[in-house]
């Protein structure tokens, strides 16, 4: 949990990174929109989007370090591009076709960059819905 860091409060990991940063906030919801898109991935997944995913050997649980989108925002902003994570590195073999629908709507979610996400909540439940 982030608490007084130039006015930003909130838990680390879920708060989108112009927040992190201070930026000015023009679009309030997107913040939501944000958070909103890592919990769905966390709970198709079982692990949050923006961990390092390395696979253990076959029977292994897989190493997940942090990796967070404060600081993704962060590298992306000077290395340019950071690529978004994917179902595929946390979910063994082929899954059915709805979550491959569903991991689209999470990234257009939690996309680092506010005007990429999705404009309201009903938007994005939208989005959901029809998946």
């Amino acid at each position: 949990r982030i608490t007084g860091h130039q006015g930003v409060s909130g838990t680390y990991g879920y708060i989108a990174p112009e927040f992190a940063k201070g930026q000015k906030i023009i679009e309030p919801a997107k913040l939501d929109i944000f958070a909103l898109g890592v919990i769905l991935w966390e709970m198709m997944t079982g692990h949050h989007p923006f961990m390092h995913y390395q696979t253990g050997k076959a029977g292994e649980a897989a190493k997940v370090p942090h990796y967070h989108p404060q600081t993704l925002g962060m590298v992306s902003s000077i290395l340019g591009p950071v690529q978004k994570p994917s179902f595929a590195e946390v979910i063994p073999g082929e899954y059915p076709a709805f979550l491959k629908e569903i991991e689209l709507i999470t990234q257009k979610a939690f996309s680092l960059e506010p005007k990429d996400r999705y404009t309201t909540v009903r938007e994005l439940r939208d989005a959901v819905l029809m998946a």
